[in-house]
């Protein structure tokens, strides 16, 4: 079985019900229209996504304008993270 976490990890189980993460990243294939956001204390991908798009779960969309950003639960304050309008 196959399950897809988020850009960052892909978990795998084997027969043994055994778990095994592997770093995964999607491709964007084209460029979408965005605003910037300038990020403060206890934001990450998915407050953001709740923020701008409704929705915490769609936290995927930021991530995959952001792949300068390897940890998006610790976005250093301060950065400059793209938001799609989308």
């Amino acid at each position: 079985m196959k399950t897809n976490s988020s850009r960052y990890t892909v978990t795998y189980y084997n027969d043994s019900n055994e778990e095994a993460r592997a770093i995964s990243e999607r491709l964007i294939t084209k460029s979408q229209p965005y605003i910037t956001h300038v990020v403060n204390s206890n934001e990450s991908f998915s407050t953001l996504a709740g923020k701008y798009l409704n929705n915490e779960k769609l936290y995927w969309y930021i991530a995959d304008q952001n792949p300068q950003i390897k940890f998006p639960d610790l976005i250093p304050i301060g950065t400059l993270v793209r938001i799609p309008l989308a």
